[in-house]
């Protein structure tokens, strides 16, 4: 979890969501973790200046912890036997949300509203945790066998309440996992991120 946390941390490519009452620009100063500053203290003061959620990306063309773990052989065996292919892309993102109050539109742009991906027409996510997460810390939740099949009214890709799914699949997956625990799943399937309270 501490190579990963300074992959994350030393990434300069980093955008935020904004609790739109606070109209405010953010500096690099504020969304930029000090290498001296604990993480509660970090997650303490991006709460503080209202920020919802921050995310960006790791640099997979310098060496790194991330860049290591995802070039691994269970991680590379895993990717190739779900593709079925030895030729793939890999990226790694980075989300941290923060418990606050929000409106629908931020829950839209946290992609904390099902959803599925068309990033590809095949691909795999993997999570990590990289805290605790309970059922009100924002788990992820998936509805099982959505990424072979869905409902005709879901087949746009864009974003479903809980009603809307709710009211049409009996089923859901969350996924709970203490810090360091990680899943992975086909984007392609309804899938989202849970506000954390």
């Amino acid at each position: 979890i501490d190579g990963i946390l300074q992959g994350i941390f030393s990434s300069k490519k980093i955008e935020y969501k904004k609790n739109k009452d606070s109209i405010n620009k953010i500096s690099n100063e504020i969304l930029l973790k000090d290498k001296n500053e604990s993480l509660d203290f970090y997650y303490n003061r991006l709460k503080t200046n209202n920020i919802s959620r921050l995310t960006g990306s790791i640099d997979l063309n310098k060496e790194s912890y991330v860049k290591k773990l995802l070039t691994s052989e269970p991680f590379l065996s895993l990717a190739q036997n779900f593709l079925n292919t030895n030729s793939f892309s890999i990226n790694a993102s980075f989300f941290i949300s923060n418990p606050a109050i929000i409106t629908k539109e931020e829950q839209y742009a946290n992609a904390q509203y099902f959803h599925w991906d068309n990033d590809f027409t095949k691909f795999l996510k993997i999570y990590i945790y990289l805290s605790d997460v309970d059922k009100d810390s924002g788990p992820h939740i998936l509805i099982p066998n959505t990424h072979k099949k869905k409902l005709l009214k879901y087949s746009l890709c864009r974003l479903y309440t809980d009603q809307e799914i709710y009211n049409s699949y009996d089923k859901k997956e969350i996924f709970l996992g203490s810090k360091g625990s990680l899943f992975f799943s086909d984007g392609y399937g309804l899938h989202k991120g849970e506000t954390p309270k």
